[in-house]
């Protein structure tokens, strides 16, 4: 009886997994019109649980299909915003949640540079597309687009074409799960977002929350979890909502006047606090449109330079943040400027125009010039007249001058040599300007320093004050660059550039965390200068670097101009071996030429500090090869661009060439390697190596296309994790449990992710799989997002005798009433570790380097006792010829036979354990056996092969 219901157990899970989740939609264009049906919905029945009526697709903004048989969408001509839109009815009774996505795109030149695409008007994914070949591969949703019901739209929207360009759009597809929706409550706001007016008084918004399904009470919690309204400019009355019916009930928002003119917004969202319900709309942005105009302070200028009639306005921007003051005119007398198009004013920052005093044109000798405030006028802005001369210490700011040579109108910064008489004058030296580079000194109506002609030099320094377009102007603080200017990308920034069209600089320096995506020609020498951490409490101190310019090279030089350590012939720039696991290093008067696409472990020789590279930027694929050999065919390799790198795009594209889909990074801070694999979507930063194990001598392709913008921001998980930590005092070491509702309890390629094992590690820890387990390590484990109560999970640590260990965990989005024990078999105890500050301390009385002695439970309330484990989630496997090892055994007596396939007993044994028992067999003939273990908890029997 006990086998059939496994069977049917079995047979259960493998129809939910045939039917529930994979592939739901795909369009490969293939007919002259893209109405009607999805050219395939698979598998099988999987569609009928999403559509009662038929699926509908159409196209905004599109012309032609291209190729002979249709095989693409083309869009041609167009420069504003095509749409392809999908929508579909999910059948009564059932929910769908979208999970990934992918579609093939590619243009000209000119063609369309961004897509976007939203699901039921939540955004949930973005990223730009290549100027050639073609462009395509599975991407993560990225906000939450579960258990939707009733209807649903899909739309792809693609912008930045100009009126030549061409864009071709195919293969569409959607990937996901169905589920049955007929008995689960849910709640959500009725809309992501909404839109309010600010008035000069306070006001009351609400934002309906509806519940449908209803089976018993729920409540949920209602906060405030970002946005970039201040805490004054709301009030949110509302802290939760119970429901105690089907229906809507309200948040209730105050919108309070505030001083400044800025649009804000402001981010709810709700949680289930008391009885069960899914959210499908979980969060809610209010935008709050300001009605305050900004707040501009007019001054006059004072300058000594009485040999030059110069006479001077000051615009000072006294808003707190960044006003665009494009097409503003400021009118005095019957003078008047008008600012041009992409003028942004940055806060705490003036312009100042050149004006005559009487406003006619011409310039007298007035010192000080005082200005008729009555006469003198700035639209679109609130005006406050004052007297401001000694903000002339600033170090920066802007000149606003005319050329007469052409009469256009020209901007000019200044950054250094400002100076205040005084109190009353001051004098200038113009380092930068965006003038036509053809217009000389002698154009300028207004002589600045002390009477000479500003100096010119060609300088940009980008700000991305606006967006991430290098062509943008407003993203610099000085106009776009040339191909005589100097470039600086500092870093701390929200946007960096891409450079979507060729274009030439004399020089760019990039700062540390920068970034900048070239996705056409970028001509120009490049230093990339990346800070590494030094700590003299860290003996190792090392950090994996690869150049993200061609043609560097590294030499005796090199180490001393980027302090880089030495130790007797050995200088701190090393190559990894994979045949050996070891390092080579460059020997005093050696060197060579850093290799983009390799990595190199590199280290500070005393303080923190600036590595650069100088060369040319990769803008196409690299390729960079990569061995088999030593322990685990580990390669160093690295980023070759001057961006941020998706990992998970490199390991999809990767993975057939990939022993597993995961790569390892080094942390400093720790001295200990990291494991990321497609659970964990890490970005890799520009200068950053990191390992790899192939699986051939081949080589890996990093493509241009796996560029993406930098990631370093704050994010809430919504995944359901445990992160389990543990210290020996001097060590952080931790190992991460995923609830995934694709992962198993066996090994999932890409989302279990091993220790690093290509350097000796002296402190670990570490798991095992819950089944199926072959005795590896695992940094990460990625498990089913159910049935926690019956999954065990073997924690093995290294650490040394006499060491006091001190486990804590952390556990995020676990079902209601689930909490984390950690239990010690050799000290029969068990600890609750998912309270908050809890942790659990032992003195190790001798070296551990495995598990047996560690298990980590997820339990209901309430105290788990070590009498609770079962057979559960024991392994058993040949870590070795003529070895066998079972774990996650109870403390206690157990015996183990061993039978051929004939049923023959081969081997029989007792032990008393504690947890993990290790057997060395008799020689036995290499096939198919069956172990036979008894314990206390009852009789298991397994197949294994040993060879």
């Amino acid at each position: 009886m006990k086998h059939k219901n496994l069977l049917k157990i079995a047979l259960f899970f493998l129809l939910i997994s045939n039917i529930g989740y994979g592939q739901i939609y795909q369009h490969d264009f293939g007919s002259t019109t893209i109405s009607g049906k999805p050219y395939s919905v698979a598998p099988g029945t999987f569609s009928a649980n999403l559509s009662n009526s038929s699926w509908t697709t159409s196209a905004t903004g599109f012309t032609s299909f291209a190729g002979s048989a249709g095989q693409a969408l083309s869009l041609s001509n167009s420069s504003g915003t095509p749409t392809y839109t999908l929508t579909f009815d999910v059948a009564s009774g059932f929910k769908v949640s979208i999970t990934q996505f992918s579609f093939w795109r590619q243009r000209s030149a000119a063609g369309a540079q961004n897509w976007s695409m939203t699901i039921n008007d939540i955004a949930v994914g973005s990223g730009t597309v290549p100027t050639s070949g073609a462009n395509t591969g599975s991407l993560n949703v990225t906000n939450t687009v579960e258990n939707l019901t009733g209807t649903v739209t899909v739309v792809l929207t693609m912008s930045g074409a100009s009126s030549t360009g061409t864009f071709r759009l195919d293969d569409f597809t959607l990937f996901g799960s169905v589920t049955s929706a007929s008995s689960d409550p849910l709640i959500s706001f009725d809309s992501a977002t909404s839109i309010v007016n600010e008035t000069n008084t306070t006001f009351n918004t609400l934002i309906p929350v509806t519940m449908t399904n209803y089976a018993a009470p729920v409540t949920v919690s209602v906060t405030v979890i970002g946005g970039t309204a201040e805490a004054g400019d709301y009030t949110l009355n509302t802290s939760s909502l119970s429901f105690n019916t089907n229906g809507t009930l309200n948040v209730s928002l105050d919108i309070n006047d505030d001083a400044d003119d800025e649009n804000e917004t402001v981010i709810l969202e709700i949680e289930v606090t008391s009885g069960s319900a899914i959210l499908a709309i979980s969060q809610h942005t209010v935008t709050i449109l300001d009605d305050d105009l900004p707040k501009i302070i007019i001054s006059e200028i004072m300058y000594n330079t009485p040999s030059t009639d110069d006479e001077w306005i000051e615009l000072y921007n006294d808003n707190g943040s960044s006003v665009d003051i494009s097409g503003w005119k400021l009118e005095y007398n019957s003078f008047t400027f008008t600012f041009p198009g992409s003028t942004n004013l940055a806060a705490d920052s003036y312009i100042i125009i050149a004006v005559g005093s009487n406003g006619d044109g011409t310039f007298n000798n007035d010192n000080p010039f005082t200005p008729d405030f009555n006469n003198l006028s700035v639209t679109n802005a609130v005006v406050k007249d004052t007297n401001l001369t000694n903000r002339l210490n600033n170090t920066s700011g802007t000149i606003v001058l005319k050329n007469d040579s052409d009469n256009t109108i020209d901007t000019v910064s200044y950054t250094t040599n400002i100076s205040s008489t005084n109190g009353n004058g001051a004098s200038y030296e113009i380092i930068d300007f965006s003038a036509d580079n053809s217009a000389t000194s002698s154009n300028w109506q207004a002589s600045l320093v002390n009477g000479g002609s500003p100096k010119r030099i060609s300088g940009s320094t980008w700000s991305g004050a606006i967006s991430s377009d290098w062509s943008t102007s407003g993203n610099w603080i000085v106009g776009i660059p040339i191909a005589t200017s100097d470039v600086l990308i500092p870093s701390g920034l929200t946007n960096y550039p891409t450079v979507a069209t060729a274009a030439t600089v004399n020089s760019l320096i990039m700062n540390s965390g920068s970034s900048l995506i070239a996705q056409d020609a970028f001509t120009g020498t490049v230093t990339y200068k990346r800070t590494l951490a030094y700590n003299a409490l860290l003996t190792e101190g090392w950090h994996l670097v690869s150049s993200p310019v061609v043609s560097e090279t590294f030499d005796n030089d090199y180490v001393t101009a980027n302090g880089l350590a030495i130790n007797g012939a050995n200088n701190a720039i090393a190559t990894y071996t994979t045949a050996s696991n070891t390092w080579a290093y460059m020997q005093t008067n050696g060197g060579g030429t850093f290799t983009p696409g390799i990595g190199y472990s590199v280290k500070k020789q005393s303080s923190t500090g600036d590595i650069s590279f100088t060369g040319t930027i990769n803008t196409s694929d690299v390729s960079v090869g990569v061995v088999t050999g030593g322990t685990n065919s580990f390669n160093l390799i690295g980023n070759p661009f001057t961006s941020y790198l998706n990992s998970v795009d490199f390991i999809n594209g990767n993975s057939a060439n990939l022993a597993t889909n995961e790569i390892w990074v080094f942390n400093q801070s720790t001295s200990n390697y990291e494991v990321k694999n497609l659970a964990s979507s890490f970005v890799l930063a520009p200068v950053q190596g990191f390992f790899v194990r192939a699986n051939a001598a081949t080589n890996l392709t990093i493509a241009e296309s796996y560029q993406t913008t930098n990631a370093d921001t704050f994010l809430k998980t919504s995944k359901t994790e445990i992160n389990l930590s543990m210290n020996d005092g001097s060590n952080n070491r931790f190992a991460k449990i995923y609830y995934l509702d694709n992962a198993t309890t066996s090994f999932d390629n890409g989302y279990d992710g091993e220790t690093f094992g290509g350097i000796v590690n002296t402190v670990d820890v570490f798991t095992h799989l819950v089944a199926n387990s072959e005795g590896k390590k695992f940094q990460i484990q990625s498990l089913p997002n159910s049935d926690f109560e019956n999954m065990v999970v073997p924690v093995g640590i290294k650490a040394a005798a006499g060491k006091e260990i001190t486990f804590s965990a952390e556990a995020m989005n676990l079902p209601d009433g689930i909490n984390v024990y950690l239990e010690d078999r050799t000290a029969n105890t068990v600890t609750l570790l998912s309270e908050a500050n809890a942790t659990y301390k032992v003195t190790l009385a001798e070296s551990l380097d495995g598990i047996g002695r560690f298990y980590l439970h997820t339990k209901a309330s309430g105290v788990l006792s070590t009498t609770d484990v079962t057979l559960n989630n024991i392994s058993i496997y040949s870590p070795a010829k003529s070895t066998l090892r079972i774990a996650g055994l109870s403390q206690g007596k157990a015996s183990v036979k061993i039978y051929n396939l004939l049923g023959k007993q081969v081997f029989a044994n007792a032990y008393n354990t504690t947890g993990v028992i290790n057997m060395n067999l008799p020689k036995l003939a290499t096939g198919l056996y069956v172990v036979q273990l008894e314990t206390e908890k009852g009789t298991l029997n397994k197949k294994i092969t040993l060879e």
